[in-house]
């Protein structure tokens, strides 16, 4: 498991106590599908936001669009969550 982000061994830990509990197979399924993809949109995000910050302080006229796309993200991701 070294080789895997903690977002993704939180999903594999999940799995494993969802299996001893008995639950439906296909809804844990489901919920780590949900997980993984929530983790992406918000690693989006962060990225997003830390890049505008950056261009911010660079005082590089990108920031504008940078933010732009970080409020997209966010948006998309209120919609899927």
């Amino acid at each position: 498991m070294a080789l895997l982000s903690e977002e993704a061994r939180a999903v594999v830990v999940g799995l494993e106590i969802h299996e001893e509990e008995g639950a439906d197979s296909e809804q844990v399924v489901s919920d780590c599908i949900r997980q993984i993809a929530r983790a992406f949109w918000e690693k989006m995000y962060n990225e997003s936001r830390a890049l505008a910050v950056q261009y911010e302080q660079a005082g590089d006229s990108r920031c504008l669009l940078e933010l732009a796309k970080s409020q997209e993200i966010k948006k998309e991701m209120k919609a899927l969550f």
